[in-house]
């Protein structure tokens, strides 16, 4: 939930500043959001769960975003000056959790055997999150 937030006050605070950089960072984390609700829904049916119940742990999952999401537009709104500060924090909230969770689980997925190419795909995975993460700096 905490890294839903994250991404939330990235929105907020992207958009805050300029629409069009609200826009680049909508469309990046959507590109994130849809693989993750999947990955989450996946985990919940593998324990035995309903799909109904998976979707519904998916969409709790990101419910922190809007919410973050307008709070941080509506306090960049009343410090327009310190935009910037709020992007770039939100920017290297991305990058702790890009190189504390997600980095090291690729990494730990890499070293195990699982099948051909398995390696090579986690490395990429871990590799694209962070450009998109250096992106948002």
């Amino acid at each position: 939930a905490s890294h839903s937030a994250a991404e939330g006050l990235a929105l907020g605070a992207a958009y805050a500043h300029s629409y069009a950089r609200g826009r680049t960072a909508a469309l990046s984390i959507l590109v994130h959001n849809v693989p993750e609700g999947l990955a989450t829904a996946t985990v919940v049916l593998g324990r035995g769960r309903s799909p109904a119940f998976a979707a519904a742990c998916a969409f709790a999952a990101a419910s922190p975003q809007p919410v973050a999401a307008v709070l941080a537009a509506s306090f960049a709104g009343l410090f327009a000056g310190l935009s910037n500060l709020f992007v770039g924090f939100a920017a290297a909230m991305m990058l702790w959790i890009s190189l504390s969770e997600l980095l090291p689980d690729a990494l730990n997925a890499a070293a195990k055997p699982d099948g051909p190419g398995q390696d090579t795909v986690t490395l990429l995975a871990a590799a694209a999150a962070l450009v998109v993460s250096f992106a948002l700096v």
